[in-house]
């Protein structure tokens, strides 16, 4: 018989995700036009997953991101004005910064 542990247990309910604790993003310039420099805090070299949402948290963009030495490049000129969220994902790391589209 399946049953829930008791409420008094607090660690019952926890679940551990690697959201990239040790690992964070910059992003330049913000706001931006026409590219978004990403600067992470590694010396990570080859391709991540990004993901751009929009403000109500709809996926606008999706695609590879190549990351040399950390860093990385994202044209943005054809998204519209406004804010948005980029998700880098790559390996067990996961970081997720906002910027702004002018």
């Amino acid at each position: 018989e399946m049953g829930f542990l008791p409420k008094d247990n607090k660690n019952t309910f926890n679940v551990t995700v690697n959201l990239g604790a040790k690992t964070s993003m910059s992003l330049y310039p913000n706001p931006a036009s026409d590219q978004l420099n990403i600067s992470l805090t590694t010396t990570y070299n080859g391709s991540a997953d990004a993901r751009i949402y929009d403000s109500a948290a709809r996926l606008v963009w999706e695609g590879d991101l190549t990351i040399s030495q950390g860093s990385g490049v994202l044209a943005v000129s054809k998204l519209a004005a406004g804010n948005y969220f980029l998700e880098i994902q790559y390996e067990d790391v996961r970081v997720r910064s906002a910027f702004m589209k002018l």
